[in-house]
């Protein structure tokens, strides 16, 4: 049996997860770990507008792809022979659909699981059929394959760009690490000069008063000589 390549597609509210609107292909593998893995997935929280995400999940279920806006998140699950950008057409064709279809109203009024479906399935149907042997041919394995390396280096770009973050962090903390070494010797040096002062001070006056004791013992003396 040719396997699917489209095994789900979806239709959820990006704020709370809910998922408005589904279908499952007619040969998808392990329907019901496909939803547990949707599910689990939209229940995340870590959704946010204007992602496209592409998670793994294995072998026999394939590749979760997931396409964001503002209100809503529109995703599906496809072999892992389908490229990442076809995969993507896909849902961008299904996101199309859902807001010709779909007010925004419908969607913020929504309050259950599959309320939508009434608009939304036998599309979604006739997009799982329509797309069955989307990554059966050598050029979609093709695909595949440069998707892979894009992502490898989407990786290290992102590698690079974050440790270069982390080293303009390190040169900041150094910055401000030298400014407070630099002040802190000011301070000490205002400290050691105040206490200069006040040693002199002292000194002056202790002086002052030997001075006066000695005159009070002195001065008598003197007179009398």
């Amino acid at each position: 049996m040719t396997e699917a390549s489209v095994r789900y597609i979806g239709f959820a509210r990006l704020k709370d997860g809910l998922l408005l609107a589904s279908q499952k292909g007619k040969k998808a593998p392990s329907p019901s770990k496909i939803e547990d893995t949707v599910s689990r997935v939209l229940a995340s929280g870590n959704l946010t507008s204007g992602q496209r995400l592409s998670i793994t999940v294995d072998k026999v279920i394939g590749t979760l792809h997931i396409m964001t806006t503002s209100s809503d998140a529109v995703l599906g699950v496809f072999s892992e022979s389908v490229p990442r950008r076809a995969a993507f057409e896909v849902l961008e064709s299904t996101s199309a659909f859902v807001k010709d279809q779909v007010s925004p109203e419908l969607v913020t009024a929504a309050t259950k699981e599959g309320e939508l479906n009434r608009f939304c399935k036998d599309h979604f149907k006739e997009t799982c059929s329509r797309n069955e042997n989307l990554g059966s041919n050598k050029m979609s394995k093709i695909g595949v394959k440069i998707e892979e390396v894009k992502m490898v280096v989407e990786q290290n770009i992102n590698r690079v760009l974050q440790n270069a973050e982390d080293l303009e962090a390190v040169e900041t903390k150094s910055e401000i690490l030298r400014q407070d070494a630099a002040q802190f010797q000011r301070r000490g040096e205002n400290i050691k000069r105040a206490l200069w002062w006040r040693n002199f001070k002292l000194k002056c006056i202790i002086a002052l008063l030997v001075i006066v004791v000695l005159c009070y013992i002195f001065v008598p003396i003197i007179a009398k000589m």
